[in-house]
């Protein structure tokens, strides 16, 4: 499909609430819509009846009616490149906002990441932060998902984007925390703005340092026969001691 006959498509689906998009929305949903098709083999526009909601970036997605919701539900259940997650309690916990079912794309760490919504209304979005790899499991990157994607994003920048000047300015502030794309031992804000093609950024970041937990054990055996295993478990500075002792008569 060409980009003009997406486009097409695409605004064929648009409520007639929404009169006009900016270049921006338009490129998010066609790059969404595209992913969906090429990249993980499902056939999104025939799902949506009608786009309700177009949000301001691609983390914020869109919001979308449909007649074959439970077609698509099955399609994202049957897709490997999708994983509920209500089948797990991290996913539980990461999809505490969702309105309905939770479906999120697998892939690389460094990779963004498509969240369905399936419900009443459904909705899809593309987090910054991916935190489901291949394999069906949940990594570390979550706090980065739950600090930046949930917490800033959805809760601060969605909010306020409407606010005059400083709208714009939440949305090219970005804070970040210990994630796979750091080695988890950085945390801070970046700031960035792209004008004439020229990307300006500017970066506070901290390096955070955590010390691997190690177990030491020891026995010590004196001649009276006075066997004394002691355990040490270190973790983060802090030492717990553990010490028993057995003597032999």
């Amino acid at each position: 499909m060409s980009i003009s006959g997406l486009a097409k498509n695409i605004e064929d689906k648009l409520a007639k609430k929404i009169t006009s998009l900016t270049s921006r929305q338009v490129d998010f949903l066609q790059f969404i819509i595209t992913r969906l098709t090429y990249k993980c083999n499902i056939n999104i526009l025939s799902h949506i009846k009608t786009i309700t909601r177009v949000g301001f970036a691609e983390d914020d997605g869109f919001d979308f009616t449909s007649d074959t919701v439970f077609p698509l539900r099955v399609a994202l259940m049957n897709n490997k490149r999708f994983i509920d997650d209500s089948k797990s309690l991290v996913g539980n916990i990461a999809s505490v906002l969702t309105d309905g079912l939770s479906f999120r794309e697998m892939g690389k760490s460094d990779d963004k990441s498509l969240h369905f919504a399936i419900g009443t209304k459904c909705s899809v979005h593309l987090d910054k932060t991916l935190f489901t790899p291949f394999g069906g499991y949940y990594n570390a990157n979550c706090f980065q998902h739950i600090g930046y994607d949930l917490g800033w994003r959805y809760h601060v920048v969605r909010r306020l984007i409407d606010v005059p000047v400083l709208g714009w300015t939440l949305d090219h502030i970005h804070p970040f925390f210990p994630s796979s794309s750091n080695g988890y031992k950085e945390m801070g804000v970046r700031g960035s703005y792209t004008k004439w093609g020229i990307k300006f950024e500017a970066i506070a970041k901290t390096t955070v340092k955590f010390k691997r937990p190690s177990l030491r054990y020891d026995i010590v055996v004196d001649p009276r026969n006075f066997i004394d295993p002691r355990s040490v478990a270190k973790f983060s500075g802090y030492d717990f001691k553990l010490k028993a002792s057995v003597k032999f008569k």
